[in-house]
Order: C-alpha cells, then structure tokens, then sequence
C-alpha cells in the first residue's frame, strides 16, 4: 500500500497455504449397490458422482485441477467442472459413468492462490484423508459395469411329488 502523506510503501507478503474447508461427494442413487460391504458402492454405468469443495480464499481458476481416474483410465477430460461463485472459492465438478468403466474411483484436487501457495486440506476435514482420496467418509466408490457370470446351476428333489429346490450361484 502506499501513503500519500509520507511517500511511504508498505508490502504484506501471503504466505498461508488456501484451505479446502469443506468437501462432499454424492451419487445419483442412494441405492448403490454394495456386495455385502457397506463401505463400498458400487456404481453402474449411467451413474453420476458429484464433486463439490469450498476453500476459504480465491483460488486461481486457471491452476485449477480436478482429476479423476477410474481404476487405470484418466476420466478428468469427461469432467464437468463449474464455479460455483463469484469469488472462486466454491466448485463442482460431475461426472456421469459409462459402460467402459471399471474400478475403484479416485479423485485429485490441486491449485494455487493469486500469491502461488498451493491448495491443502484443512486438517478438521476428516471426510477424506488427503486431496488425493479414493476413499470419501470411510466408503469407497467402485465402478463395475460386469454382468455376473452363472457358475453352478444346482436343482434338487427332496419330495417326489411337488417340491423342487434351485440354487444358482453367481460369479460377481
């Protein structure tokens, strides 16, 4: 700043790292699917999953990234991302999952501030462990786009008249 009065300048240096002070991660079902695991959902291709954070200062909108790998493919360019305010401190970012997907989803978030300190996690956010997160809340997300293979057809007679059991036992 300057001081007209006193022809004096003055300069206050940023150094405090941007914060992601808030973060959520949602489906476009509640009833994902889940193998019998409740930490696990599993999505099905026409799925979408929705990204949104806040930070507590502007981050600038073009060092801006957020990454998504489906098991081993890079689906970051199928990302619809937005801001959601003025200010560049609110973002989304979606994405609908296709039939080619298969396994675990993985999200990235990385940017700077106007002074160039990098974007971290605040620490009291303990839905994800890091910006770099496969797992949302203790639950993970996992794509899988497989039919289940039959294995064993098993049919049994236990009364000879008129009751027949059938097993069937799936490969998942």
């Amino acid at each position: 700043s300057y001081d007209n009065g006193s022809d004096n300048y003055s300069f206050s240096a940023d150094t405090r790292q941007p914060l992601v002070d808030n973060l959520s991660l949602s489906a476009s079902r509640n009833d994902l699917f889940s193998y019998g695991n409740n930490n696990k959902h599993v999505l099905k291709a026409g799925d979408n999953l929705t990204l949104s954070f806040t930070t507590d200062e502007s981050i600038d909108n073009d060092s801006l990234s957020v990454s998504l790998k489906i098991g081993s493919d890079n689906r970051s360019s199928m990302l619809i991302k937005s801001i959601e305010n003025d200010n560049n401190t609110s973002w989304k970012a979606s994405y609908s999952v296709v039939s080619q997907d298969k396994g675990l989803v993985e999200w990235q978030i990385s940017g700077i501030d106007r002074a160039g300190n990098t974007l971290t996690k605040n620490n009291s956010l303990g839905v994800v462990s890091s910006l770099n997160f496969q797992s949302y809340q203790n639950k993970t997300y996992d794509v899988d786009n497989d039919d289940p293979d039959v294995i064993n057809i098993s049919i049994t007679n236990t009364i000879s008249r008129s009751v027949i059991r059938i097993i069937v036992a799936t490969k998942i």
